[in-house]
């Protein structure tokens, strides 16, 4: 909504520019124009607080952060199962549970929508060395 009204008001300032530019100096183009974009401005404004603010945080913060909650994932799952299976299922599309090891163990396969859509999302690439922590392991004690 607001990038349309912002789309207008640049429209509008462009058709006055070349009023003035066609007509010359004009009292009543010029206000009209420094209307437009005081408005404009405003629009700006408005759309600059809507947007998410930037973390102020390091590559290291978020890496020490996430570690702690994997680390910690057992915990959450056991302490309140009822919130932790709504919470997984926000997430959770589809698990697949296959047996291994004489049946002891389980291989985790599925899909998993971790990250929010939209624009709050940071793409970024694994290098070289970088696999899971071994909190991992613990998912085959969840219960679904």
């Amino acid at each position: 909504m607001l990038e349309k009204e912002k789309s207008n008001l640049e429209g509008q300032a462009l058709r006055v520019a070349d009023a003035i530019a066609a007509a010359g100096h004009s009292p009543i183009l010029l206000q009209r124009l420094s209307d437009i974009e005081r408005k404009l401005t405003e629009v700006d404004q408005k759309i600059a607080e809507l947007r998410p603010p930037k973390p102020a945080l390091t590559p290291s913060e978020i890496r020490d952060f996430v570690r702690t909650k994997i680390m910690n994932l057992p915990s959450l799952l056991r302490d309140n199962v009822a919130r932790a299976k709504r919470e997984l299922l926000e997430h959770v599309k589809e698990i697949v549970l296959t047996p291994v090891e004489n049946m002891t163990r389980y291989a985790i396969s599925g899909n998993w929508e971790m990250l929010p859509a939209g624009d709050n999302v940071i793409l970024m690439v694994a290098r070289d060395g970088v696999e899971p922590p071994p909190a991992f392991s613990v998912l085959r004690y969840a219960v679904f």
